[in-house]
Parts: C-alpha cells; structure tokens; sequence
C-alpha cells in the first residue's frame, strides 16, 4: 500500500486536544495493543498475500484461519472490556490486571471526559468512514465487480477495531494505530476489488485522507477541506470528446465535496452546480439548472451515451420538471452529487433514464 521508505506522516488532529486526553486514553488502552495487532493480522490475511476477505461471525461464509483469529481477538476484547463476568481464567486475570491499572489512574474526570467525547463521536466518525471506504472503492475498481458482503464484512471488522481502541485514538501511539487499522483494511479491500487500479501512492493518500478524517471526526470536528481520492481523477476516460473527457476529469476530481443546495463549485455543489462547473471548466457553457439542463441540450439516445453526456433519472421525473442530473463516466457508471447530507461520488447508472449532450 504505501512504499517501504516513505515516512508515516504527523496526524493532523487538534495537538491541544491530544495533549489534554492523551495520560488518561493511554491508560485506558494500554493492554489493548497485543490484541488489536492481532485483529489487524486477520484484516491482513495474516501476511499471507491470501485474497480472502474476513467474514464476520454467524455470517454464512466459512472463515479463514487468520480471519478466525482475528475474530477471536476482538472476541477476547469483548470478553475483557464487555459486560458481565468471564468464565475463562485468562480472561478473568485480565479484566483484574485492566481493572487495576484503571483504579490506579482514579478514573477522575479527565478519564471520563476522554471516554464521554468518544462515545458522543464515534457514531458519526463511523459512519463518515463507512462512506468514505465505500467511495475510495468505487473510484478504485469502477469498471470491476465488487463483493458487497465481503466490504460489509471488512468495514465490520474494521470499525470493531477502531471502537476497541476506542479514547486512546486520542494518543500519538493510538493515531499511529488508527492508521495501521486502516492500511490493514484497504489492503484487504484492494483483494476485494478485482483489478483495482490504484497506484501505492493514490493508497497512501487515500489512507492519510482516512485516517485524518476519523482523527478530525472523533473529537467533533470536521475535516478541513473534506476527503477527495486520487484514483478517479487519474484513471484515463475512454470514449466522448476532448471536452467531455475533460469534464469527466473534473467532476471526479470534486468526489467526497459536499452536496449543498444551490452550490455551484469549487468546494461544494448541488447536481446541476456539479455538471454545470466541470462543463464550464472544460470550455462549455450549459444552463445553470437540472431541469433546464434537460430542456437546452441535444437529446442522446440512451444506446449511444458516451462519457460527458448528462444522465437524467426517469425517477427524478415529476410534475413536468426534471429534478436531478448525472454525468456519465463510461463502464455504466456516473458521477454525481446526490442529496444533502451526502458528497459527490461514482454509483451505477439508473435503469431508466434520459441523456443529453453538450460537447
């Protein structure tokens, strides 16, 4: 994923913050580490370069050794840290020697404070992750076929390691094992997706952008500037003009932008912003409005779309106005902004549609 002499980078989180949680979190996950690093070994195919993505427990796919040892791991965690009492001697010897490390510390009111902003965030650092991951791997394997119960799976196994080390993401060393996680986890998926395309240094951005987002998100604060992915913008766009390729271009360079009503660019936009700011920018001016959009431009038929052509779903068709606009890519696949509270992403083209074409 990354190249062996490249550095690991600085997080970029808030340093006051850390500095003000990091004695009490390191308290807190100190004996986490050993099994957290054999949770990312099973992440990882425990080295062994297998294609096999982790299956989680109860799921119907039979687990590989390594899968299964990193599920007992975070089993061994829950045992430890979870409710109730252990049956198991190990386990009971080690909720004491954790319990006493943490009566030791007082458990005072910075301690509580660390554990109360984490749980307060990490619901919504977990699901802006879960997105993220998703959308790294649509620009990844766009033309490829993705097993979506083995991505469930690893983003799963994957948000069970980050919740394990829980406030200690808070520390210098915890920061560093945010990062090791998420290496772990798009290593696997570059397994997942068959012939994905990603160069070391696109994963190695990818893997930074991700890190510093959760970093960002599990103190309540959004990442500066957003999560935008290398890959797409990089891919080469067959087919379409000149223009409409480097329209494509753009609109998958603003991928993980915000979608905000009314937003024309650079940093966010609305669906018809969106195709009107990457038409604009390759040399073409188009109406500013979806509906216009539909109304203005030369028809395509549907059979003959090639990327650049505006894609308009029959769905969003309603009391005579067109209401939400694509762009297509190629592979049957578009680029779009769709609704509030989402960013600009690549999903699959509808199954009825409309096209129009600009260039």
């Amino acid at each position: 994923m990354r190249e062996e002499n490249r550095p690991e980078p600085e997080p970029l989180v808030d340093p006051e913050t850390v500095a003000q949680m990091a004695p009490m979190a390191m308290m807190a996950g100190a004996a986490l580490l050993p099994m957290i690093g054999s949770a990312l070994s099973g992440l990882l195919g425990g080295g062994s370069g297998g294609g096999a993505a982790p299956a989680a427990a109860g799921g119907g796919t039979a687990m590989d050794p390594e899968s299964q040892q990193a599920m007992k791991a975070l089993k061994s965690l829950e045992s430890v840290y979870g409710e109730g009492e252990p049956t198991d001697p190990g386990t009971k010897k080690l909720r004491e020697k954790v319990s006493d490390t943490e009566a030791g510390s007082g458990d005072g009111p910075a301690m509580v404070k660390a554990k109360r902003l984490f749980q307060a965030n990490r619901a919504g650092a977990f699901n802006n992750l879960d997105k993220q991951f998703v959308n790294y791997l649509s620009t990844l394997g766009a033309s490829n076929k993705v097993d979506q119960n083995a991505i469930r799976r690893l983003l799963k196994m994957t948000n069970e390691a980050l919740a394990e080390l829980g406030p200690m993401a808070y520390t210098k060393e915890g920061q560093q094992k945010v990062r090791q996680i998420l290496t772990a986890a798009l290593q696997t998926a570059h397994k997942i997706v068959s012939g994905g395309t990603a160069n070391n240094g696109d994963s190695a951005s990818a893997i930074d952008q991700l890190t510093n987002q959760y970093l960002y998100n599990i103190i309540g604060k959004p990442l500066p500037g957003g999560v935008k992915f290398a890959a797409a913008a990089a891919a080469p766009v067959q087919g379409g003009s000149e223009r409409a390729q480097f329209a494509v271009k753009t609109a998958l360079a603003q991928i993980g932008d915000p979608y905000v009503w009314g937003a024309v660019g650079p940093n966010s936009f609305d669906c018809s912003g969106l195709t009107q700011y990457a038409a604009r920018q390759a040399g073409v001016n188009i109406p500013r409005i979806a509906n216009d959009q539909y109304r203005q431009l030369p028809a395509v038929n549907p059979g003959d779309i090639q990327p650049g052509d505006l894609i308009f779903p029959a769905t969003s068709y309603k009391n005579g106005q067109m209401g939400h606009v694509m762009m297509y890519i190629g592979n049957g696949q578009v680029v779009h902004a769709p609704r509030s509270g989402e960013s600009v992403k690549i999903t699959n083209l509808p199954r009825s549609y409309e096209a129009r074409r600009y260039a």
